[in-house]
């Protein structure tokens, strides 16, 4: 367990920090000789001060562009259909309960359209324009159901928090589950990229990405490729130019 707040440049070091801390430092969870058992750090967290350099270029786990870009378009789509993203991510597949829809991983779904009208990320930038100082701006992705429904898609993220400080914003994702290897960099990529859109649409910059896992964890599978990134010449992240703030990012990307 950690509370301390690892201060990373950019997406490859807190890869980086995150997997030797768990190698390291994790409690191991489950048989070692069992693939799915994990080494595992509960509260962990870290800051990117540089949240635009979201693209990771580790030569043993560089960030597949394609499938973080079809992440993001189907989060901002509110979609849910399992066919949209399946052509991407094949591996979505294997957590439908219906064929039809990813009823967990949606999470652009759940802020933008938990219910038709309710668009969560429109309250967040309608409060913080209002109110710069405010401690409301949050959207959520769990639901009470969420906590009793047998499903093979129970969201890994929570929710996510927005403060207007310091004449920037900060963003802070909130996660239940977080695979280190497998899926923290396109947590990475498509929740700050969310973030920076919400930036845009109140004229701020994004000055700081926060990432916050309940538990975050390697599983045993995935040691081998672990190890050998945390040997590999220390890599720089892919900066992306700055969002324009101009005819509404939000609108655009819908």
């Amino acid at each position: 367990m950690t509370d301390q707040l690892h201060h990373c440049v950019d997406a490859d070091a807190a890869l980086r920090d995150t997997l030797r801390d768990a190698l390291q430092a994790g409690t191991v969870v489950g048989d070692t000789a069992d693939p799915l058992g994990h080494r595992e750090l509960l509260a962990y967290q870290f800051s990117i001060d540089n949240p635009q350099a979201r693209i990771t270029t580790s030569p043993s786990r560089p960030l597949n562009v394609i499938s973080a870009v079809a992440r993001f378009v189907w989060m901002i789509a509110a979609n849910d259909r399992l066919a949209d993203i399946a052509v991407y991510e094949p591996k979505v597949s294997r957590y439908t309960d219906d064929g039809l829809i990813v009823p967990g991983s949606s999470y652009g779904r759940r802020i933008g359209q938990a219910r038709p009208g309710l668009n969560q990320l429109s309250g967040v930038v309608t409060r913080l324009r209002t109110d710069p100082g405010t401690r409301r701006a949050a959207t959520v992705i769990w639901s009470p159901e969420d906590a009793v429904r047998d499903s093979n898609d129970i969201p890994c993220a929570f929710g996510t928090f927005y403060h207007m400080r310091d004449g920037g914003l900060t963003a802070t994702t909130v996660m239940r589950s977080n695979n280190a290897f497998l899926l923290l960099p396109f947590n990475i990529f498509e929740f700050s990229l969310l973030a920076e859109m919400v930036a845009a649409e109140v004229g701020a910059e994004l000055r700081q990405y926060v990432h916050w896992a309940a538990s975050m964890h390697v599983l045993n599978r995935e040691f081998p490729q672990a190890e050998r990134l945390l040997n590999d010449e220390v890599s720089v992240s892919l900066a992306m130019p700055r969002m324009p703030s101009a005819h509404s990012p939000l609108a655009q990307g819908r």
